[in-house]
């Protein structure tokens, strides 16, 4: 773990618990939009606001005609 740890020796680590796929796909596209985010790029974790995790989970579980219709 050392060649990873940061100059003061310091290392992160993320548990993750409880977790889903979404049965679709949701783009990086579709993200930057909901999110208001526009070219934001990922280098690390980072938290997602309720309201746009929400949006996200409605959008990978609407059914493929009703996303057409929009």
């Amino acid at each position: 773990m050392r060649e990873v740890a940061s100059p003061r020796s310091e290392v992160q680590a993320l548990r993750f618990a409880d977790t889903q796929l979404f049965p679709r796909p949701v783009s990086l596209d579709t993200y930057r939009k909901i999110s208001g985010h526009g070219a934001e790029t990922f280098i690390g974790a980072r938290r997602v606001p309720a309201s746009v995790f929400a949006a996200l989970y409605r959008r990978a579980h609407e059914s493929p005609q009703t996303r057409h219709t929009r």
